[in-house]
């Protein structure tokens, strides 16, 4: 029987490339406050009940430790926010321009 273990790199420390070089990981962190509001805004905020959202893993629970999708969904929420609030030299496409690519 073969046993793997995953283990993860810490955030917000230099990483070695192939070539070893040292480059900086400039990615943020976020709380687990910021992570929990992010998915609550996205489904619906204060008005988002267990009728239309009691099929989500852990909504309504306020001690639900979130699975590892639904922090990497409000990691690209937050992420994705942040550079919309960043002005035109960093703008994010919007969904409309998405539509037009496709």
């Amino acid at each position: 029987r073969t046993t793997y273990t995953l283990t993860m790199a810490p955030q917000n420390t230099s990483s070695s490339s192939s070539s070893g070089s040292s480059i900086p990981d400039t990615r943020p962190t976020y709380t687990d406050e910021q992570l929990h509001n992010a998915l609550l805004n996205f489904y619906g905020g204060s008005s988002a009940t267990t009728e239309n959202c009691g099929h989500i893993f852990g909504f309504g629970n306020p001690h639900h430790e979130m699975s590892m999708l639904q922090r990497i969904t409000a990691t690209t929420m937050l992420d994705y926010e942040s550079k919309l609030n960043e002005g035109q030299d960093a703008a994010a496409a919007a969904i409309t321009e998405l539509l037009e690519q496709a």
